[in-house]
């Protein structure tokens, strides 16, 4: 019994035309299903990460707003953002977050350091006694 590993859906070969350079569109047809999964899986967890593309980069320059050195994700949300207001709709707090501005970083996450140093040291005397209720930032009773 040969078993023959099935080919890319339809859905997946539309997909590998749309993200793989035309020198590679021959070898979509000898995929396996699998194969398509990896490359497209591959590209989702990776483009926001790409340098941004031509066309972002031409209407954002038309726009006023490209910034040298911006990636695909950082475009993309500006674009929306952008299209957003040509078209009236409402700016809202999730629009100016840090993560929609270009090269914008997160804020870091508390590490077990930064948790440990709010914590007195070596007093577990003082971890036992409670804080004063009406001021939870209160640390003047803690010794």
């Amino acid at each position: 019994m040969n078993y023959k590993p099935e080919g890319p859906s339809d859905r997946q070969i539309e997909v590998l035309y749309e993200i793989l350079d035309p020198h590679s569109w021959p070898s979509i047809k000898t995929m396996t299903r699998l194969q398509a999964w990896e490359l497209i899986n591959h590209h989702s967890r990776t483009w926001r990460t790409q340098p941004a593309s031509e066309k972002q980069q031409r209407f954002l320059q038309s726009q006023k707003q490209w910034v040298e050195g911006m990636l695909k994700g950082e475009a993309t949300a500006l674009i929306g953002r952008i299209l957003d207001e040509k078209n009236g709709k409402h700016k809202d707090k999730q629009n100016n977050a840090p993560a929609c501005q270009p090269n914008a970083q997160a804020p870091p996450l508390p590490t077990d350091h930064t948790l440990e140093s709010r914590q007195p040291a070596g007093n577990e005397a003082a971890l036992s006694k409670p804080m004063n209720q009406t001021d939870p930032n209160n640390t003047t009773d803690r010794k």
